[in-house]
């Protein structure tokens, strides 16, 4: 299924695409957690990737409602409200906000870029996530002229990483 979306996604295929993406996440849901990694986990992990990577391809082409559409099928199965649970999935959700964050600020909407960042402080996001989000909600705070709130989320920043180290 993941190779005939790929090949749909090749041929500008869009709307067959995110039909296919709906069909899999449907066919493929997230069970209760479970020990291992069940297969429609992995199932789920490589159709985040696949719709993320469509999502930037998207965006670089300069047809943005699109590449949302995308990032939003991955942030509605992805998001903590979602029924069930695979490894991996709040991680995901973080990464697609900071990729959205990333869009947004390349378009020159710091604010929204912002809005997306802060969704992904999810409780049971991962360290290494919630660093890297962290560090971007501090850029996009100096862009914004937030200069006090910037320095003190650096701050903040360096102090975790030191523990860490």
């Amino acid at each position: 299924a993941l190779e005939q979306l790929s090949r749909d996604f090749r041929a500008q295929q869009y709307e067959t695409c995110l039909r296919r993406v709906d069909n899999i996440v449907f066919a493929n849901p997230p069970k209760p957690a479970q020990s291992g990694r069940p297969p429609e986990a992995r199932v789920l992990l490589e159709l985040a990737a696949l719709c993320n990577r469509f999502a930037l391809r998207l965006f670089e082409l300069g047809r943005a409602q699109l590449a949302h559409a995308f990032f939003s099928r991955v942030l509605t199965y992805t998001h903590m409200t979602s029924p069930g649970e695979f490894e991996g999935k709040h991680e995901l959700f973080a990464w697609t906000c900071d990729l959205v964050a990333f869009c947004l600020w390349q378009q020159g909407k710091f604010e929204k870029a912002h809005y997306s960042l802060s969704r992904s402080a999810q409780h049971a996001v991962p360290p290494n996530a919630a660093l890297v989000a962290r560090l971007h909600s501090c850029q996009l705070l100096h862009r914004l002229g937030k200069h006090d709130l910037a320095i003190k989320l650096g701050a903040s920043l360096l102090v975790d990483l030191l523990r860490v180290r």
